[in-house]
């Protein structure tokens, strides 16, 4: 069940983005104005491949486990390959990851990660909506996510894209 409510929460992203970025399409840039972002992803720098977060409160951050630990912290990113003036970096204080963490199962694969000084939210940079009531059974989910045009070994993502997703049942997600 910890796991349908993040994936609800992180899935409600859906209501408050611009219909034409929903637009399933491999290269999502046709879509999207320039230096277009999502305001509550986080991208979290480092080695050997970088992670995505959510920012869930102007000072923590929500992340999967198994992600190393971060050597940079952005907020307000578009295309995590070009800095950009808009952009905040942050140092984190310490994590939290899930006390239940199974790294070779990936379950429970949640942390949270606090940042040392809340971020200054504007139209670049804001926390995700919270789910106040679980999602629909099936319910069409639009995830974003950065990747890479062409891979070059330890690069920054210049790509923001997005994964549909359909939501689980209660009972299946239980089963996860």
């Amino acid at each position: 069940m910890k796991t349908f409510f993040i994936f609800t929460l992180l899935s409600l992203a859906v209501a408050n983005t611009p219909k034409a970025v929903l637009k399933e399409y491999n290269n999502s840039e046709e879509y999207l104005p320039e230096n277009f972002n999502v305001p509550y992803m986080v991208y979290l720098q480092s080695s050997p491949e970088p992670c995505v977060g959510t920012l869930i409160d102007p000072q923590w951050v929500l992340t999967a486990a198994h992600c190393s630990l971060p050597t940079k912290i952005r907020l307000g990113v578009y295309r995590p390959n070009i800095k950009n003036e808009k952009e905040q970096i942050c140092n984190y204080s310490f994590t939290v990851v899930h006390p239940n963490f199974d790294a070779k199962l990936l379950k429970n694969d949640l942390m949270l990660i606090k940042l040392s000084y809340p971020a200054t939210i504007n139209m670049y940079v804001g926390t995700i909506a919270i789910a106040m009531e679980p999602m629909a059974f099936n319910e069409s989910c639009f995830i974003p996510t950065w990747t890479w045009n062409n891979y070059k070994n330890l690069s920054d993502p210049d790509i923001l894209t997005w994964i549909n997703e359909y939501s689980l049942s209660p009972s299946d997600c239980l089963d996860t």
